[in-house]
């Protein structure tokens, strides 16, 4: 069995978020009529899409059962010691770990929100991870490791960038105009690796562009 098509899954859904809900299947059926696979996999996303909109109005008592996000630090989520909440998104939690391996390095490990847990959307996430393995750019945090919680939920473990929001760090260091358009190439650097890969960020905003260093 081949891999799947990645960069012509994820173009095609993003094609497909462009146009109203009800015309979405006929906009990907349009967009790759002689490939099934393709198709099946978008329907797939799309079904996820659908879900995690659904999630977001649901009140916030009928999404939780089960320990919070703060009761699990300093506990352990595969061989990776949880040690702080890094931030939180419609998806799940970031939280900074420590991989107690030969390296002994702090990771940011990403875990989906309790609820999310169905098929679809963990298919959506595992298509997320998908397309993070495929990059390798100085500018995109790297991916190191995967795998499911005790209680079954997916994970992801990335690299921890260490830095400022990329305007906060541009105003604390009184950067000039030059500094900050320079600085902004990189960004734009990263952006277009993840487009020829076929991975559109959708929400591209300062607080998740992070500067460690200048250079």
């Amino acid at each position: 069995m081949s891999e799947p098509d990645w960069p012509r899954i994820w173009a095609c859904f993003h094609a497909a978020l462009e146009v109203p809900a009800e015309q979405r299947l006929a906009r990907v059926d349009a967009l790759e009529p002689n490939d099934e696979s393709v198709r099946a996999q978008v329907r797939g996303l799309l079904q996820a899409h659908a879900a995690s909109d659904s999630f977001l109005r649901t009140p916030l008592a009928e999404q939780l059962d089960g320990p919070s996000d703060e009761a699990l630090i300093g506990g352990q989520i595969g061989r990776y010691r949880i040690e702080a909440i890094l931030g939180r998104g419609g998806m799940g939690t970031v939280f900074l770990a420590r991989d107690p391996g030969a390296l002994d390095r702090a990771v940011a490990l990403k875990l989906i929100r309790r609820g999310l847990d169905t098929e679809r959307i963990v298919a959506r996430f595992e298509l997320e991870r998908q397309s993070l393995a495929l990059m390798q750019h100085p500018h995109i945090a790297a991916v190191h490791d995967a795998g499911a919680s005790a209680d079954g939920r997916p994970y992801l473990v990335m690299e921890c960038v260490r830095g400022q929001p990329i305007d906060a760090f541009a105003d604390e260091h009184r950067l000039d105009l030059p500094v900050r358009l320079a600085l902004f190439e990189q960004v734009c650097a990263g952006v277009a690796h993840a487009h020829q890969k076929g991975v559109i960020h959708r929400d591209l905003k300062p607080s998740n562009i992070l500067v460690e260093t200048l250079g």
